[in-house]
C-alpha cells in the first residue's frame, strides 16, 4: 500500500536559532542579512530530504534581511521539491517579506491564497491540490496568531477553507497552540479533522516543551507513523508523519460523499465575508528547479 511523507517547519527566516540565549544575541537578523543564510537552508533541506511534501512557515519571499533572497525557492531547489506554492502574508517595507508556503515532489494542480483574521494583518493559509501516489490531496499550510482571541476565529476560517475541498485535507502548521486549546479542537470538530495520537513537543527546539507545529487530516486518511527531527536550525523542530489512505469502506464513502456535498454547499454560500478574507492575498505555484 502506498504512503507518503509529509512535514510541517517553521523557518524562523533563516535566523539559525539554535540555543535559548541566540533569541536576544541573533535578533538582529530578523532586520538585516546574515552570512549563515544559505547554511541554514542546507541544514532544513538535508534535514527534511524524506518528505515528499512540506509545509513551511516564515520563509521569507525576498527582503533585505535574506540579501534578496527567496527562501522558499531555494529550499525546495536545495531539497529537489520540484513543484512550491507561496502566499506572501506580510511585508515590513523592504526589510521583510513573510511568507508560507508548500513544497512538492508531485504536480501542485491548484492554489488558493486565504488571508486569516485577527486585530493585526498578516496571517494567511495557503492551500495546495497535489496529485500524489494516494490520490489527490488539498494541502493547507497555515500560520495562526500569538492571540487567543484572534486563533478563535483564524480556527473558524481555516475549518470553513477545509470545508469547501472536496479531496482529502492534510492540514500542516504551526498554531501557536496545542491539542488542549480551544482553538485546535474548534478547528478539529468544525473541519472534521484529526490530529496525531501523541502530538511531540516541537517548540522551542532546544529544550521542546509545546506542541505548537501540527499535521491533521481528513477521516481517509491515517498517519502510520510521526516524530520530530532534532535537527536545529530554527526555534521550531520540524514535525514528520507518514500518510496512507485508509481502505474505502460504506462509512468511509459516505464521509467522502458528506464532505463533497459540504464543499458544493460552503461554494454555493460563500459570503462577502469569505470573499474578503482572500482578497489581496496571492498564491503562486511554479517548478522549484
Amino acid at each position: 500500500m502506498h504512503a507518503i511523507t509529509v512535514a510541517t517547519v517553521n523557518l524562523q527566516a533563516g535566523v539559525g536559532t539554535e540555543r535559548a540565549h541566540q533569541m536576544l544575541s541573533r535578533a538582529w537578523r530578523f532586520v538585516l542579512p546574515h552570512p549563515d543564510t544559505p547554511v541554514v537552508l542546507a541544514q532544513a533541506a538535508a534535514a527534511l530530504a524524506a518528505a515528499d511534501i512540506v509545509a513551511v512557515q516564515e520563509a521569507d519571499a525576498g527582503s533585505l534581511r535574506v540579501a534578496g533572497r527567496d527562501l522558499l525557492h531555494e529550499l525546495g531547489r536545495l531539497g529537489s521539491w520540484t513543484y512550491s506554492a507561496a502566499m506572501t502574508t506580510r511585508r515590513w517595507g523592504a526589510w521583510a517579506a513573510i511568507c508560507i508556503g508548500v513544497l512538492s515532489r508531485w504536480p501542485i494542480v491548484h492554489t488558493e491564497a486565504h488571508r486569516l483574521p485577527g486585530s493585526r494583518h498578516g496571517r494567511g493559509a495557503i492551500v495546495a491540490q497535489i496529485r500524489t501516489p494516494i490520490g489527490e490531496i488539498a494541502v493547507i499550510c497555515t500560520h495562526w496568531s500569538l492571540r487567543e482571541r484572534a486563533r478563535l476565529v483564524q480556527a473558524e476560517t481555516t475549518a470553513a477553507i477545509a470545508r469547501s475541498l472536496s479531496a482529502p485535507v492534510v492540514l500542516m502548521g504551526d498554531l501557536n497552540c496545542t491539542p488542549a486549546g480551544t482553538a485546535y479542537r474548534r478547528l478539529c470538530e468544525q473541519a472534521n479533522l484529526h490530529g496525531l495520537r501523541a502530538a511531540p513537543p516541537t517548540w522551542p527546539s532546544w529544550r521542546p516543551r509545546r506542541a505548537i507545529d501540527h499535521i491533521l487530516c481528513s477521516p481517509e486518511l491515517r498517519c502510520v507513523e510521526a516524530h520530530t527531527l532534532h535537527t536545529r536550525f530554527s526555534d521550531h523542530l520540524p514535525l514528520v508523519a507518514r500518510l496512507r489512505r485508509r481502505p474505502p469502506t460504506p462509512s468511509a464513502h459516505r464521509q467522502t460523499q458528506a464532505r463533497h456535498n459540504a464543499a458544493s454547499e460552503e461554494a454555493a454560500d460563500a459570503t462577502p465575508e469569505c470573499a474578503r478574507a482572500s482578497e489581496g492575498a496571492c498564491a503562486s505555484a511554479r517548478p522549484s528547479a
